[in-house]
């Protein structure tokens, strides 16, 4: 992400999720309460807390596919003295692509979508709904493949990021700006970081299955993992959910993590 926070924060999926440890279908005992802790796993977490000035996390620890450790450390919500527990939800950041990735994938895998296939143009995965005609041919070319490897040619987070537009903007809005105004490099010539790219996978997941991106994600990946914990977040404080972190930004941008991205 664009600024380095205390507790994990916005993604680039075009949504954000959060989540905190669930039971899978077949799952053995969680660990216990009295679990013995990690004495040297509790040192490293304090001093990177104090370095970092995180104020509050939690880590689990899986072994084999299963859940075999985890804990809690500092306050999820300071001014509320509130302590971080493994049930706090915290908020899964730029994490959350790996499960756009898995979503985009198992269309593939049905056969709804090719790795190879273009996205924008006539006759594309999104055709021309967005941005004005004609597209650059650079445009042209990205497929889905150059979107999950971040090799688009463009819309990078190091500069110009579309997430970080106006956040008063719609999804259109968003989309349009981008695709007509920032100029792309051949695509799959170049790795350039990208929330965009997520977030137009979001849109061709969307078109493709027929769904919501959360009702998909839900139905396709995290209800076959287990992950019932696991939800689509709001962009600001007032969105905040039952049990969820409060985050809090470092210096001049202390308030950062709410309301800075276009989610889309």
């Amino acid at each position: 992400m664009k600024k380095n926070l205390r507790l994990l924060l916005l993604l680039g999926i075009g949504v954000t999720l959060f989540s905190s440890c669930s039971k899978d279908n077949d799952p053995e005992p969680e660990p216990p309460e009295t679990q013995n802790d990690i004495a040297a796993l509790d040192t490293k977490v304090a001093n990177w807390m104090t370095t970092s000035g995180m104020p509050g996390m939690s880590i689990a620890i899986s072994k084999n596919g299963k859940l075999v450790y985890r804990k809690a450390y500092g306050k999820s919500d300071q001014e509320a003295n509130t302590v971080a527990t493994n049930d706090t939800r915290f908020r899964m950041a730029s994490v959350s692509k790996l499960l756009t990735s898995v979503a985009v994938l198992k269309l593939v895998q049905n056969g709804s979508v090719a790795m190879n296939q273009k996205v924008f143009g006539t006759g594309a995965l999104l055709g021309t709904t967005y941005g004005t005609q004609p597209y650059s041919a650079n445009v042209q070319a990205v497929t889905v493949s150059d979107l999950l490897h971040h090799t688009s040619g463009g819309w990078g987070n190091a500069s110009n990021d579309p997430a970080f537009y106006d956040k008063n903007w719609n999804s259109t809005q968003v989309f349009d700006q981008a695709i007509n105004t920032l100029p792309i490099a051949t695509p799959g010539s170049v790795f350039n970081y990208s929330n965009f790219n997520y977030m137009v996978l979001a849109r061709i997941i969307e078109k493709v299955s027929g769904k919501t991106y959360e009702q998909f994600v839900k139905d396709e990946v995290l209800t076959p993992a287990g992950a019932t914990q696991t939800a689509i977040a709001g962009g600001t404080l007032a969105d905040r959910k039952t049990n969820e972190a409060k985050y809090y930004g470092q210096g001049t941008d202390a308030t950062w993590p709410y309301d800075k991205m276009n989610m889309g």
